[in-house]
């Protein structure tokens, strides 16, 4: 602690650090940075990682000899205190060297990588660690912690390649295939590219170029809104944020080709990147589409409370499009008739009755869990209709590509003559578990790309 004489049991910080990430309290001191934090502290014993912690995390990069693992536990402490203030940006990394090495295994006890040199620039402290970790890991998870927080301002140093995380910022997502070491009992079990693997390793790092194996799958048609603001307290009586939702939902087929799912369920699976499950516990089949229903009915019986005059009158006509719109969708979406009435609950009662108690049960089932996916991403939509989610820089005409040893799909952006830029990772619906790689023809068209 920066200041003060009391002493804070790292477990008790974790339970009620994650008490306060679940029930949306203690908002202004993020509890979710102290969670991850003590989660980590609590399974250290002088500097070495607790077993269970190892077997975790390697298994979200695919990690299996005393090296790889290695490598998945450095990526984890590097990502831990990203966040951190740091009064020189090389501290980002240097700082977990000294932990890191008392759990060096011995075949690489003589390398020299792990040393602090302030002599060399930030950008290439950063690329050589990124590279080092690229060359010795069995996937590409690393990629995936490209992204960086647009909130929290620009990326920083712009002359790192596309492919090397800028660790000075802190990630505006968590990665698709580890949110679950944190918060659940197994880790994802995404595998879009199946067991393709690249001859000679996942990669090769020549200089500031990245070579990879991949083939394109989909172009961007439209990037869509953000999806974090649709559940942020102060945005809430927005009319047009979770109408966004469903102006994506509209430009695809009422049923959604990949899956044969009704497209307002595709909708929010993908909000919810397909995962039935809170903390490890898997709910009923239908919860989490009644749970939609009652975050979509709570949203806006509360924006109607806060409209007046035309704006109210626009906003129940809104409404009523998406009731039409949607009529024949097999996930019963609330009528305006329906919201109308939990306003006025509301608006007698405030949030004891029963009936409106239970809403915000459902609700919040859907938004605690949706909140976990939102920071940094937006929705898009492909030329063949597809749904996915990805970073907050994505642009149309961007292309979804799977790659060789990669857990999920990424977006890369073309320069030309087989050279492109790495946009982040991405979740398209109904392509998450290998089932282009499974279709007829599935491992043709793999090429040889440079991302720079």
């Amino acid at each position: 602690m920066r200041c003060g004489q009391k002493t804070l049991n790292w477990t008790a910080l974790r339970q009620l650090s994650r008490h306060g990430t679940m029930c949306g309290t203690l908002r202004s001191g993020h509890p979710e940075k102290f969670l991850a934090l003590s989660l980590l502290r609590t399974q250290l014993t002088d500097g070495v990682p607790a077993e269970d912690l190892v077997k975790t995390i390697s298994f979200s990069a695919g990690a299996k000899t005393a090296e790889e693992q290695w490598c998945s536990w450095i990526m984890l402490l590097v990502d831990t205190i990203r966040a951190r203030n740091a009064t020189r940006f090389h501290d980002k990394l240097y700082a977990i060297f000294g932990v890191a090495l008392r759990s060096v295994p011995p075949s690489w006890r003589h390398i020299n990588f792990l040393k602090a040199n302030y002599e060399q620039s930030v950008e290439d402290a950063f690329l050589s660690f990124t590279a080092v970790l690229l060359e010795n890991l069995p996937n590409l998870a690393i990629l995936s912690d490209l992204s960086t927080s647009s909130g929290d301002g620009p990326k920083i140093h712009k002359a790192l390649p596309s492919w090397c995380p800028d660790f000075s910022t802190p990630r505006s997502s968590v990665q698709l295939i580890t949110l679950n070491v944190l918060n659940a009992n197994r880790p994802y079990d995404f595998a879009a590219s199946r067991w393709l693997a690249r001859d000679n390793g996942p990669c090769l790092v020549t200089g500031r170029i990245l070579s990879v194996s991949g083939k394109p799958i989909a172009r961007i048609a439209k990037a869509w809104q953000g999806t974090f603001p649709v559940y942020a307290a102060d945005t809430i009586y927005d009319p047009p944020s979770v109408e966004g939702f469903f102006d994506s939902c509209r430009s695809l087929e009422p049923t959604y080709s990949l899956t044969g799912q009704d497209r307002v369920e595709a909708l929010w699976r993908t909000l919810l990147v397909d995962c039935d499950e809170i903390l490890g516990q898997p709910p009923p089949t239908e919860t989490f589409s009644l749970a939609f229903a009652a975050f979509l009915a709570f949203h806006s019986a509360s924006t109607l409370n806060n409209l007046n005059g035309k704006m109210k009158e626009d906003f129940a006509n809104t409404i009523r499009k998406r009731e039409h719109d949607f009529r024949s969708s097999t996930i019963r979406l609330p009528t305006l008739s329906t919201i109308i009435r939990l306003a006025e609950e509301v608006d007698n009662h405030g949030l004891t009755s029963h009936s409106v108690q239970a809403t915000v049960n459902l609700t919040n089932q859907f938004q605690l869990r949706a909140r976990n996916w939102a920071p940094g991403r937006r929705l898009f939509t492909t030329h063949q209709k597809w749904l996915g989610l990805g970073p907050e820089t994505l642009e149309q005409d961007d292309e979804v590509w799977l790659l060789k040893n990669a857990n999920v799909p990424f977006i890369l952006r073309s320069h030309g003559d087989s050279q492109y830029t790495l946009v982040g990772e991405a979740y398209v619906h109904g392509i998450m578990h290998g089932e282009l790689i499974d279709a007829p023809r599935g491992t043709e068209g793999f090429r040889e790309i440079q991302i720079v």
